[in-house]
């Protein structure tokens, strides 16, 4: 715990200091606020532009906020530390996890506000939203570790974010792409947000969504592990 909360740490000091991670946060809330009280047009749903940034700011910004921060850390030399002061894989990932997850569930907090949901809705759309980011975490922190550097984590980081934020919103509209973005944890998470207060069954898009998670986590693992047996060499 002395780890992850010394790490924890260190990260909200650096917040105000690393505008492009800030920015993360609370880009796509503030847009879905302002389109959603200014724009009004005859029959759409109000939680339309709600709905649609929800699920890039998912398939986003805690993906590059968290690829952002290992691939700079490895580029100062602070995973070299890290790993001479024998800290494990996990508790690192909990560490900055936990510092990306907060933030991102205040913009979900705040979008969730103005979508007007309330009740089980409003736990629903929480639910739904802390799933995404945290796999979306995963994946960013398996492209932080693996990547050389931040050249090379935002080669990486680039086509991925704009395939799990897209994607799913063309699939809305092509039948063909939405065959492929049910496999995605982004699709799966537009596809919930869509269907709130439906009462329907939650279990088979997250089983899609654990699968996603699972296989970063495993990818982040395994990069940790390989990084850290060449950095202590």
């Amino acid at each position: 715990m002395r780890n992850i909360i010394a790490i924890m740490k260190k990260q909200w000091k650096d917040t105000l200091k690393n505008k492009p991670v800030l920015i993360q946060f609370i880009i796509f809330p503030i847009m879905a606020v302002i389109m959603t009280k200014l724009v009004e047009i005859p029959g759409m749903a109000p939680t339309y532009f709600i709905k649609i940034f929800a699920g890039m700011f998912v398939g986003m910004s805690p993906l590059v906020a968290t690829s952002s921060i290992l691939s700079e850390e490895k580029d100062q030399g602070t995973l070299r530390v890290l790993f001479m002061s024998n800290v494990k894989s996990m508790e690192y990932l909990l560490a900055i996890g936990s510092y990306v997850f907060l933030f991102s569930m205040l913009g979900a907090g705040v979008m969730c506000l103005a979508g007007g949901y309330v009740g089980s809705d409003a736990l629903r759309f929480l639910i739904i939203l802390a799933a995404g980011i945290l796999t979306s975490i995963l994946i960013g922190s398996a492209i932080g570790v693996f990547s050389k550097n931040q050249m090379v984590a935002t080669s990486i980081m680039t086509p991925l974010m704009m395939i799990f934020a897209f994607v799913p919103m063309i699939g809305g509209f092509n039948e063909q792409v939405q065959k492929v973005s049910r496999f995605l944890y982004s699709g799966q998470i537009d596809y919930l947000i869509d269907h709130i207060g439906n009462n329907e069954s939650m279990i088979s898009s997250l089983l899609i969504i654990l699968i996603n998670a699972i296989i970063a986590l495993v990818l982040f693992a395994l990069s940790y592990k390989n990084l850290r047996k060449v950095s202590c060499q």
